[in-house]
């Protein structure tokens, strides 16, 4: 059973990584590319005009993304102890402190998921769009739903059994 739990919870770690990475390396590029675009309008005083619209639109929901994302892909990292706090305890309790702190993520992430879902729905039944690019908004909310229910989901599955690692902090 914990060789499943592991795969599933491997394999949904690297869907959230890979679209964390992904949205990072669009962040980066929006942000070159308009420092670039800037750099030579300046250069020509105006003359040639490379700079791209809808640019701080573009870092925001990217931005938005990427650290959406990254959260649940680095819960298979596991969680940061403080070492002055945690050796003072024995390690039962430690494990059932890991226990109800993964609950609380993953029922803060349930309530974020129903949240970002219903203003995806909302926003897709308004037609609501982003003020620059005319995006559909409801994408952004979607994705947000998605990348918490996968922080919902890994939680849980740290919760069953699946392998996390415990970084320690020394004070």
């Amino acid at each position: 059973m914990s060789n499943v739990l592991n795969g599933v919870s491997r394999a949904l770690r690297a869907t959230c990584l890979i679209i964390a990475v992904l949205a990072t390396i669009f962040l980066f590029s929006v942000v070159a590319y308009s420092i670039l675009g800037r750099a030579i309008f300046d250069l020509t005083e105006g003359g040639v005009n490379l700079m791209l619209f809808g640019a701080i639109e573009l870092a925001q929901y990217s931005l938005m993304i990427s650290i959406f994302a990254a959260i649940p892909a680095m819960l298979g990292s596991g969680l940061i102890r403080v070492d002055i706090l945690s050796r003072q305890f024995p390690d039962w309790l430690n494990f059932i402190l890991d226990r109800l702190w993964l609950a609380l993520i993953a029922g803060f992430a349930a309530i974020l998921t129903q949240k970002f879902f219903g203003e995806a729905v909302t926003t897709f039944s308004r037609g609501d769009e982003t003020q620059d690019l005319r995006i559909p908004l409801w994408i952004f909310y979607a994705i947000a739903a998605f990348e918490c229910a996968m922080l919902t989901i890994l939680s849980l599955l740290s919760i069953l059994g699946a392998e996390t690692e415990v970084e320690s902090v020394s004070s």
